[in-house]
């Protein structure tokens, strides 16, 4: 099969702002693009884009529906999908902070704050 187009599985999600952003930014794609449309689909110049779940990209990545994807460092780590992870987009920033009493070493409560 000749593929002619390039197939990104975008998140819906927090990033989708920041992702759609940086392909507008590169010329990729115009017009309007909302997360909340029931598309799921978009066509661009040699580009399909797949807009699904945050949760579901390294998935399609993983199993070939899409050629690569978009998706935070905690959604990779957690899926444990068998991904490379080629560039840091340097969006979707956090902070993670660990609190636990000083004589507990199994019990911790994670606070993640989005910036």
């Amino acid at each position: 099969m000749d593929k002619k187009y390039l197939t990104v599985a975008l998140p819906k999600g927090r990033l989708f702002e920041q992702t759609i952003h940086i392909f507008r930014q590169a010329g990729i794609l115009s017009g309007e693009v909302k997360s909340d449309s029931r598309k799921l689909v978009i066509e661009a110049e040699g580009f399909n884009f797949l807009l699904v779940r945050a949760k579901d990209v390294p998935t399609y990545v993983e199993y070939g529906v899409a050629d690569i994807g978009v998706a935070g460092d905690d959604v990779l780590l957690e899926s444990r999908a068998e991904v490379y992870k080629p560039v840091d987009l340097g969006i979707g920033a956090c902070t993670i902070m660990v609190a636990g009493l000083p004589e507990s070493k199994k019990r911790y409560t994670f606070l993640i704050l989005h910036h």
